[in-house]
């Protein structure tokens, strides 16, 4: 399925953590890749470089990127 695939190499990448160290590991790197696949895909190409950055950083923080 696909949650399954796209979590194991965030699993396997925190394995030697402990239980509380791997959510809170594999929480950061969900926000920092759709960080990433925020600027890059939608706002890279229509605004500059900095807005794009800083709007990111807005919606990854913001409740609805959860959701």
């Amino acid at each position: 399925m696909y949650p399954d695939l796209s979590l194991w190499p965030l699993v396997l990448v925190t394995l030697p953590l402990s239980l509380m160290k791997q959510i809170i590991a594999i929480r950061l790197l969900i926000l920092a890749l759709t960080c990433l696949v925020t600027y890059l895909s939608l706002l890279k190409h229509k605004y500059q470089s900095n807005l794009a950055i800083f709007a990111a950083v807005i919606y990854t923080l913001s409740g609805y990127s959860l959701y």
